[in-house]
C-alpha cells in the first residue's frame, strides 16, 4: 500500500507548486466525491505507473491525507484548492459574447489572468530549480530533474495545442491567455534544464545543442500573440503552431527512462533538428 499522510497548512508557494499540472487537479477532482485507494486513483485519473502517480501525490502534501482506511481523501486546505480553481475556471467560461470591437477589452482582462499564471510558475521554478541543484548528484535528484523536463515540455504542448482549439473557434482571447502560458513553460524547457547535463550524453547533447533554439522561438510567438490580441491569426502562424505541438509531442515520445536503468532520448538528433527548423521558420 502506499501510504503518506500529508499535512495540512499549506504556504501560498507550495499551493501553486501543487496546483501547478493538470493531473493534480484531476487527482483532487477524483477524490472529492469520496475517498479512493491508490490503485483506484490511478484507474479514475488514467496514469499507468505507480511511480507517477506517487509523484504527483507526494506535490499534493498538505491536499490529500491518507485515512484510517488507508484510502486517500481532500484535507481542508484540498477543499479550499478545488473551489479556487473552480472560481478561476468560471472566470474563463463567463466570457461575454461580443463583437469584434470589444474584443480588446476582453483579451486585456484574460491577458491580466495569463500574467498572474506566469507569476505563479516562475516562483514556483525558481524554488525546484533551487531544490533540484541540491540533490541533483543523487538518484531521486536525477529522476526529479527528467520528471520536471517532461512535465514542463508536456505542459507547453498542452497549451500550445489549446491555443490552436481557442483560435478555431475564434475565442482570440483564450487564445492569447493559453499561448503566454505555453510561452511560460517554454521558458521553464531552456532555463530550467541545466541538470540535464547529468542525465547522460543524450540529455547533455539535447541541452547544448538544442533547448537554445526554443528560446529563439520568442519573437514568433511574439507575433502570433499580437495577431491573437487584434483577432486574427494567420494560416502560417496556425501552421507553425501545429509544427511546434508536433515537435514537443515527439520529444515527449523519445524521452525514456525506466527505474534504476538510463536516461536515454531516441532520435536525438532528429529533436535537435525539428527545433531547429522552428526556429529558422518566419510567419
Amino acid at each position: 500500500m502506499q501510504n503518506s499522510n500529508h499535512g495540512e497548512g499549506l504556504s501560498k508557494e507550495a499551493l501553486f507548486d501543487s496546483l501547478g499540472h493538470p493531473m493534480r487537479v484531476k487527482i483532487l477532482e477524483a477524490v472529492k466525491g469520496a475517498p479512493l485507494s491508490f490503485s483506484a486513483i490511478k484507474k479514475e485519473v488514467g496514469i499507468e505507473s505507480s511511480g507517477h502517480l506517487m509523484f504527483h501525490l507526494d506535490k499534493l502534501k498538505g491536499l490529500l491525507k491518507v485515512n484510517t482506511d488507508g484510502n486517500y481523501e481532500l484535507t481542508d486546505d484540498g477543499k479550499e484548492a478545488l473551489r479556487l480553481v473552480s472560481v478561476f475556471s468560471m472566470v474563463g467560461k463567463e466570457r461575454p459574447e461580443a463583437p469584434k470591437k470589444d474584443w480588446k477589452k476582453n483579451s486585456n482582462i484574460v491577458w491580466a489572468c495569463a500574467l498572474i499564471v506566469i507569476v505563479a510558475i516562475s516562483a514556483v521554478s525558481i524554488n525546484a530549480m533551487y531544490n533540484t541543484a541540491l540533490v541533483i548528484r543523487n538518484d531521486q535528484g536525477k529522476y526529479n530533474t527528467w520528471m520536471q523536463f517532461w512535465m514542463n515540455v508536456d505542459n507547453a504542448r498542452v497549451n500550445v495545442h489549446e491555443a490552436m482549439t481557442a483560435v478555431n473557434t475564434n475565442d482570440f482571447c483564450a487564445a492569447r491567455y493559453e499561448l503566454a502560458v505555453a510561452e511560460v513553460y517554454l521558458d521553464l524547457v531552456v532555463f530550467q534544464s541545466s541538470g540535464l547535463i547529468a542525465l547522460g550524453e543524450d540529455y547533455s547533447k539535447l541541452y547544448n545543442e538544442g533547448l537554445h533554439n526554443i528560446y529563439l522561438l520568442k519573437p514568433t510567438l511574439s507575433r502570433i500573440g499580437e495577431s491573437m490580441a487584434n483577432g486574427s491569426v494567420s494560416e502560417g502562424q496556425m501552421a507553425f503552431l501545429e509544427n511546434l505541438a508536433s515537435a514537443l509531442q515527439f520529444l515527449l515520445n523519445s524521452l525514456h527512462h525506466e527505474t534504476g536503468g538510463p536516461y536515454t532520448i531516441d532520435d536525438v538528433n532528429v529533436n535537435i533538428n525539428r527545433l531547429k527548423a522552428l526556429a529558422n521558420t518566419t510567419c
